[in-house]
């Protein structure tokens, strides 16, 4: 699930317009209350250039990024134009399932990175810190990174990939 509604609302965009700019994207942001600081948003660019991810997930979403960022324009990448300009019903399955990521998302802050008392998987919180790259695999207990120490606590030892999250700054 995107606990973030920076990934959303940019996919929203691009899809409703074609394409789009980036100061676009953040006047959106801005309307939205969200954080619009330039590490947000390369952080929600490396998302959809699939260069946050390992080579696993990468291979599991396709290998081929989502979005294109040439300059400051922001497209689809041209199969999934395709497929959603000629599909309708494939376009309204992607509208409906941005519609319940937003909804499942007003549970969160987005002028934040964390919401209290929510819980978030290891990848979550590499994503919502803006590190470059997924290091979830490497992050148990605590790591410093970038001036912050995430404390990974895990309350159900059943469910080891969701864990609660304290930043140090």
């Amino acid at each position: 699930m995107v606990k973030r509604l920076h990934e959303i609302a940019l996919l929203e965009l691009v899809i409703r317009s074609g394409e789009i700019n980036e100061s676009t994207y953040i006047n959106r942001l801005h309307e939205l209350g969200c954080q619009t600081d330039q590490d947000s948003i390369e952080s929600v660019k490396s998302i959809y250039s699939l260069s946050f991810f390992k080579s696993n997930d990468i291979k599991k979403y396709g290998g081929e990024s989502i979005l294109e960022f040439n300059g400051q324009a922001i497209t689809l990448n041209s199969t999934l134009s395709r497929a959603i300009n000629n599909n309708e019903y494939f376009r309204k399955l992607v509208l409906d399932i941005l519609n319940t990521s937003k909804e499942k998302s007003k549970g969160y802050r987005c002028d934040e990175p964390f919401t209290l008392y929510e819980k978030y998987s290891r990848k979550d919180a590499c994503k919502l810190l803006n590190w470059e790259q997924d290091e979830s695999s490497t992050v148990y207990g605590y790591k410093v990174k970038h001036g912050t120490c995430p404390i990974f606590v895990t309350y159900h030892k059943e469910d080891v990939n969701l864990v609660s999250i304290m930043v140090m700054n």
